[in-house]
């Protein structure tokens, strides 16, 4: 028998249902005739109503219902805050869409409201696979980013994580936003705490990404800041290939190409990157 991942069976019931059952509507207070009689369909038409509105950009519209209908069930604000950072059950974008700058000031107004009724950026409901933390890194926003680690108090445990299944580095926060190409959230997410050299995958590190997908500008940045130029991609960074083998990957007519090359190499000579000792 062939089994299925939960959040697949999960996603595949609410696109079922989003097609074929009439109680999804458009406005919140259509969702009203449903809340005496089925609790699931009342449930469902809320979070039907609330996506809609988020793409639509209709947030006075989601303001004016948070304010006046409090949920009984407080987890449905996570669920609201996920649809918000990562989208919809169907979407499935992980907020690899940026947000809408005209929109910026009424999501973090949305955001602040969901957060003061009991939403957490790191809740994962069953239709999602990534946490709001992670969509909203995701997000290509530095300043709503900037707004929600500030307004979480988020730590370096927060932030040197990945919440898909623990293995992926690509869904580690500043991993993906150096393979965004996203300089201004990076630098936001080492301000509150990232670690430059976080990996959870053979010291697959932001550094890397930024030098396998030709990211000079960023690499230049996190050499700034200190990331390592010694530890290699395996054995606990003993054996395969180093920070200075992906540089010479970048094509030979990249501006900047020779200048990192040569960074890296008088790195690896400095008295200090020897006390990096190899753990076999």
């Amino acid at each position: 028998m062939v089994h299925f991942p939960h959040f697949l069976i999960v996603l595949v019931i609410n696109f079922l249902l989003i097609v074929t059952d009439t109680s999804y509507a458009v406005e919140f207070q259509e969702c009203n005739k449903f809340s005496n009689k089925d609790s699931r369909k009342f449930s469902d038409c809320l979070e039907y109503s609330f996506s809609e509105a988020v793409r639509k950009s209709e947030f006075g519209k989601i303001q004016n219902w948070l304010k006046n209908n409090p949920e009984s069930n407080k987890n449905k604000y996570s669920d609201y805050l996920t649809i918000l950072m990562c989208g919809n059950h169907a979407d499935m974008s992980e907020g690899s869409r940026p947000f809408k700058a005209k929109n910026r000031k009424e999501i973090i107004k949305t955001t602040d409201m969901l957060l003061k009724l009991g939403a957490s950026f790191d809740a994962m409901p069953m239709f999602s696979i990534v946490t709001p933390l992670f969509c909203v890194s995701n997000r290509r926003d530095s300043q709503v980013l900037d707004y929600v680690l500030t307004r979480i108090k988020a730590t370096k445990k927060d932030l040197d994580s990945c919440p898909y299944e623990g293995t992926d580095p690509a869904h580690v926060p500043l991993y993906r936003a150096v393979l965004n190409n996203d300089l201004k959230s990076a630098k936001i997410l080492v301000k509150h705490g990232a670690t430059p050299d976080f990996s959870i995958m053979e010291n697959e590190t932001a550094l890397k990404v930024a030098l396998e997908n030709n990211n000079i500008k960023i690499a230049n940045w996190l050499l700034d800041i200190g990331a390592s130029v010694n530890k290699k991609d395996e054995n606990n960074g003993c054996s395969g290939k180093s920070v200075l083998d992906y540089a010479l990957e970048i094509p030979e007519n990249t501006k900047g190409r020779k200048e990192i090359i040569s960074r890296i190499k008088m790195l690896m000579l400095l008295p200090s990157n020897f006390k990096e000792k190899c753990k076999k």
